[in-house]
């Protein structure tokens, strides 16, 4: 469960808990719904919270997030 929420589960917006300087993960671009499609295609329930196999993937995401850091001097 740790696993899931903080690494997996909106990774970007969590990121901001071991890292400092971060103060913005803004959401740019994402292709879950060609995902969705694609799992559609092969027979996949992409959106299920639990795994049908040993070795299946379930909720997969793709997106690209602008990570905002602090600069701190003299970096500035």
């Amino acid at each position: 469960p740790e696993f899931v929420f903080g690494l997996r589960d909106n990774h970007s917006k969590n990121e901001s808990v071991f890292t400092p300087t971060l103060y913005d993960a803004r959401h740019i671009l994402d292709w879950n719904s060609e995902l969705d499609v694609a799992a559609q295609k092969w027979s996949v329930d992409n959106r299920s919270s639990e795994a049908p196999g040993k070795n299946a993937y379930t909720n997969i995401t793709l997106a690209v997030y602008e990570m905002c850091h602090e600069v701190p001097f003299p970096l500035q």
